[in-house]
């Protein structure tokens, strides 16, 4: 089951609340036998959102999944952690193309993920910033963005880029 609301307190500010509710898993043996049981992990969050500085908009999120619940569906040597999620965000009207304002933006997100290594738990971290460019007197949009990723955890590290592009447009 999952429940949301959401509520404007003010002119311009936006709060959310979501949560899901998992039911029971059962992993079972040729289609018959039971060998483990668990439940479709439990998971709440938390965000809001201000666009009162004309033309732009600052949001944050934070949630959390609970994992465990999910315990006893694999190997018990299986290590499983709860994980928490944070993320913040901004857009703002930057220079102006064919006079529309290109939106500029950047964005932060860290999360921890379920299973660790060597029992200390796995992060991943991002930094992102892109451009929202208007096209045909703002009928359509592309959009342009770069991050830059890490994960750690137990010693360890890995980095990476990620590009990526989009295009729309409004009929």
């Amino acid at each position: 089951m999952s429940v949301g609301v959401l509520a404007l307190p003010l002119p311009h500010l936006n709060l959310a609340a979501s949560a899901r509710f998992g039911g029971d898993m059962k992993m079972r043996l040729a289609d018959a036998t039971i060998v483990g049981t668990g439940h479709v992990p439990s998971r709440w969050s938390v965000s809001m959102a201000y666009d009162g500085l004309g033309g732009s908009a600052l949001a944050v999120r934070y949630g959390h999944e609970k994992w465990t619940d999910m315990q006893g569906l694999g190997s018990p040597s299986l290590a499983i952690t709860d994980a928490a999620e944070f993320s913040a965000g901004a857009e703002v009207a930057g220079p102006k193309v064919s006079g529309l304002p290109v939106a500029v933006r950047l964005g932060y997100r860290t999360r921890d993920l379920p299973f660790p290594v060597a029992s200390q738990k796995v992060s991943e971290q991002s930094l992102t910033g892109g451009l929202g460019i208007p096209l045909a007197a703002g009928r359509a949009t592309a959009d342009l963005a770069v991050s830059r990723a890490r994960r750690s955890g137990a010693g360890q590290g890995e980095t990476g880029w990620i590009l990526s592009f989009g295009f729309s447009i409004k009929p």
